[in-house]
């Protein structure tokens, strides 16, 4: 256990992911007394090889910040505007909290007008053409517009930011401790069953990605969808901005490096990767920057907590002191700061609009 408190948690968050971690930032800021439970046997310098082994979605994803996958039609497209608003503030925030720089990049996102891309293109009224020069490696240029108001991040410092937020702060974190059961018990507080003994909290929040469905008992409609990606080591601004092709998307970081995704598969939890998918997501992205083939590439893969009523599961359970915090599927890394905030504003007894107007 990284930290310590005493007396019995006014939250215990089941789940580290991005989401979890948001949400321990967010009480603990609020004053409460915070427990976070981890069933991987993970300290913050064992984080990368253990929780990409896991599965877990924050360390496999790209990292776009894409309001504009939101058309207005769709009930998450305010959302998903103002998780895309609060995110210069939060890394910001997190960044002067912590020390750690988490690759935040205003660069905006350039969407091919057919394919996956085309729908991003279609539903931004702002979007605006480009020429060779703006994109020099991207093949078919005059094919994309241009979306300013996407950005991206580097997921995996997002995390370990988080993370030295929890260490810096001594909020209780107990690692390879994996929940088995929640129950109220006559008192109205929550016991909480793992495999290292029984715990106990006035509320616990369900916040465990993929895995958030697997509590017997509870009732969050999370299954998890598995999504494979390809990295490529190439020079530092090869490509300048996140580009959604006809089939793949394009996610660069400052150091040069090019994530490539995703599929998207009803798997389950079959961690293996598929040769021929990762095959797929290559060809696809040379067809886009032909210079991506003289590059080395690896491969990883995560398991998305979708949501079977298509929205994202922030609020109670079936039972009374146990809430869900999940659901958020493709755009977690998006949406997880702001449902964070929302959600804990509720939590502490204070209203949210946000999740209001979601859930009307």
């Amino acid at each position: 256990m990284s930290g310590t408190s005493t007396g019995i948690p006014d939250f215990s968050i089941i789940g580290a992911g991005i989401m979890g971690l948001c949400l321990a930032r967010e009480l603990h800021a609020a004053g409460a007394h915070v427990a976070v439970y981890e069933r991987a046997p993970a300290s913050p310098e064992q984080l990368p090889a253990l929780t990409a082994a896991a599965g877990t979605a924050a360390w496999a994803a790209a990292g776009m910040l894409g309001p504009s996958g939101f058309p207005p039609h769709i009930p998450l497209h305010s959302f998903a505007l103002s998780a895309a608003a609060y995110y210069p503030d939060f890394a910001a925030g997190l960044e002067r909290e912590t020390g750690i720089h988490c690759d935040y990049r205003r660069i905006g996102t350039l969407a091919s007008r057919h394919g996956m891309g085309g729908a991003h293109a279609a539903a931004c009224a702002e979007a605006s053409g480009i020429s060779d020069e703006d994109e020099p490696h991207l093949a078919h240029a005059h094919d994309y517009v241009l979306i300013a108001g996407d950005h991206a991040v580097d997921n995996r410092k997002l995390v370990q930011a988080l993370w030295q937020y929890v260490r810096k702060n001594k909020i209780a974190m107990l690692t390879g401790c994996e929940v088995g059961e929640l129950r109220r018990t006559p008192d109205h507080a929550i016991r909480i069953q793992t495999a290292n003994g029984c715990f106990t909290a006035r509320q616990a929040i369900i916040a465990a990605g993929a895995w958030s469905g697997q509590f017997a008992g509870i009732h969050v409609p999370v299954v998890p969808r598995k999504g494979q990606l390809l990295c490529v080591q190439a020079p530092a601004d090869l490509i300048r901005h996140v580009i959604l092709g006809p089939e793949v998307y394009l996610v660069p970081r400052s150091d040069g490096r090019i994530m490539i995704g995703a599929s998207l598969e009803d798997a389950g939890f079959d961690a293996r990767l598929n040769p021929e998918i990762a095959a797929q997501l290559l060809k696809a992205a040379v067809a886009m920057v032909p210079a991506i083939k003289d590059f080395p590439a690896e491969s990883w893969c995560g398991f998305r907590p979708y949501s079977e009523t298509g929205l994202p599961q922030l609020g109670p359970t079936n039972i009374p002191g146990v809430w869900a915090a999940t659901g958020l599927f493709r755009d977690g890394i998006l949406l997880a700061p702001i449902a964070a905030r929302e959600l804990a504003a509720v939590l502490t007894g204070r209203e949210s609009e946000i999740l209001s107007s979601l859930r009307a």
